[in-house]
């Protein structure tokens, strides 16, 4: 403690008080505010740091699995579809609003789902199985058939 305040007073060169008893004649003295009972710096304890403590424990949502999705019809997928879309709506609305309701993870699940069931209604319209993601679609598939 003694060094870190006399090297404190070499950082701030103010007014100095020489140390009765010091380590080395080539220690600078000690600043006077150092030595203030009144200095509530010094005087108050050290708290520990969050490193030396456990990691603060993280509460995360699950996406929504597209397993789930799939076994909908299609009706129902356009339905959570534009459902989802005005949920995004209101999860950017209540951003730019600054309400305190908002998390800054709800817009990512939700464009995540968006993004789900656009793949999934897509592909039910080009009905593409899904064990088969390379296959020949549209145009190309006609092209291929044809030769």
């Amino acid at each position: 403690m003694k060094l870190l305040l006399e090297s404190l007073g070499v950082l701030i060169g103010c007014l100095t008080v020489p140390l009765e008893a010091s380590p080395s004649p080539s220690l600078p003295s000690l600043p006077a505010f150092a030595l203030s009972p009144s200095s509530r710096h010094f005087d108050a304890p050290a708290r520990p740091l969050r490193t030396l403590q456990q990691p603060r424990a993280r509460w995360s949502m699950k996406f929504e699995k597209a397993s789930e999705l799939r076994k909908m019809s299609t009706p129902e997928l356009e339905q959570a579809l534009v459902t989802a879309q005005k949920e995004a709506a209101m999860v950017r609305f209540k951003q730019t609003g600054r309400n305190k309701e908002w998390k800054p993870h709800q817009l990512k699940h939700v464009k995540r789902k968006i993004a789900q069931l656009y793949t999934i209604l897509y592909e039910r319209h080009m009905d593409t199985p899904r064990d088969d993601p390379g296959r020949l679609i549209g145009a190309a598939a006609e092209k291929e058939a044809a030769q």
